[in-house]
């Protein structure tokens, strides 16, 4: 296999002729490690290699102290660049090596190809990721836009196709960046007005293993950890993420993700750690919708898609009643709002299978408990008068 070292010449040419002082610092200090990725094409006895990278202080537009141009080799050499439109000169633009901004939000980046048609027609060429150095939980995909395919840059393995047109915009690099998603919601059952905070009174009973795994959730989730992280915590949740024009449309067909965390007495939904946000790991193509359920209480979708800021999603239950689809949540008495507690079954109805299926055979006994609704650490007549009672008749609004 003929190496070429072509665009290598032309990377590093490129960089000190158009004194790119920039990227060469930010390379020495190790400040691109979690942000490269180079990609290698290779047929008809050759490779080629085009690298993006992102950096803070780069733009979208040409750079001299970061971007490099495309200069083509060998035509019997297959190639491979990037190709943007650059807005500060409205000109199109083949580059080498394509430096952008730190992105916080799905990023689309088109590559270039050009291959030798006239001898070589049916030669087959292949595209893979030879480097990539994104923190876990990111994802990149590239696009073949004429056969539509979706191929797995990270976990795959090198792409192999055949082409028939020199210059063709077939292939479409996707970046989908793991993503904070911030998010509160009260319990009705757990929740004291006069605090203003729902009671931590079971924390020293919770388990230390995610509690979904069984019916109705069966989700099959390792989320584990070795102590409950802080005094804070309530109770786990389970969170599932979903990509929707609408409230309406987002049916489980649409969930893209599931996390188990933990809430806390303030409302806040976190990470194992006790204090991180959650992440979503994978790419939108609408809007996010994110479903709250828990043991006892009925789950609630949000009512508008999450809005999203440099990277973070942030969307809070507890403002109002109208803040879960369909207004499924309790008047808490101090102007917030909750999720309805009685649904100690989980089938998304508070009705009397959630006596004969928990609480009658609870009730008199202490421990973590689905009937124990008020989260005091006992199964009890005040879970069924005090919480499930009022409730009774009521049914989700979560779109199956």
């Amino acid at each position: 296999m003929k190496k070429l070292f072509f665009l290598f010449t032309i990377f590093f040419t490129a960089l000190l002729s158009l004194s790119a002082q920039g990227i060469l610092d930010e390379m020495k200090n190790g400040k691109t490690q979690d942000s490269l990725l180079r990609l290698k094409i290779t047929g008809n006895g050759y490779s080629d290699e085009t690298i993006i990278l992102f950096m803070g202080a780069s733009t979208e537009c040409f750079d001299s102290n970061y971007d490099a141009y495309k200069l083509m080799g060998l035509m019997v050499a297959p190639q491979l660049y990037n190709y943007i439109w650059d807005t500060c000169i409205n000109q199109a633009i083949n580059m080498a090596v394509n430096v952008m901004p730190h992105i916080y939000v799905n990023k689309m980046v088109q590559l270039k190809i050009r291959v030798d048609t006239v001898t070589e027609a049916t030669e087959v060429y292949t595209i893979e990721a030879t480097e990539h150095s994104f923190p876990a939980g990111n994802q990149i995909w590239m696009e073949d836009t004429q056969e539509n395919v979706w191929i797995d840059l990270l976990n795959g393995s090198p792409y192999s196709f055949i082409h028939s047109t020199r210059y063709a915009e077939r292939f479409r690099i996707w970046f989908f960046p793991t993503t904070s998603v911030t998010l509160k919601a009260n319990l009705e059952g757990a929740y004291d007005a006069s605090s203003g905070e729902m009671t931590t009174t079971i924390n020293g009973i919770l388990p230390i293993n995610q509690p979904f795994s069984g019916s109705p959730w069966n989700y099959s989730g390792t989320e584990s950890v070795s102590n409950i992280p802080n005094a804070d915590v309530v109770d786990w949740v389970l969170v599932d993420f979903r990509d929707a024009t609408d409230a309406a449309s987002a049916s489980s067909a649409t969930i893209v993700n599931y996390q188990a965390g933990f809430l806390l007495k303030d409302g806040s939904i976190v990470d194992l750690d006790g204090s991180s946000p959650m992440q979503t790991q994978r790419f939108l193509e609408h809007g996010l919708f994110p479903v709250v359920h828990t043991r006892n209480h009925l789950d609630v979708i949000s009512a508008a898609a999450v809005p999203q800021f440099n990277g973070i999603y942030a969307y809070d239950f507890t403002t109002a009643a109208g803040k879960a689809y369909e207004n499924t949540q309790a008047d808490l008495g101090d102007g917030s709002y909750g999720l309805l507690g009685g649904d100690t079954n989980g089938d998304g109805t508070i009705d009397i299978n959630d006596l004969t299926d928990n609480w009658n055979s609870e009730s008199g006994t202490a421990g973590y408990l689905p009937s124990d609704l008020n989260y005091d650490g006992q199964s009890n007549n005040k879970d069924k008068n005090d919480v499930w009672l009022h409730n009774t008749g009521v049914t989700g609004s979560v779109p199956n």
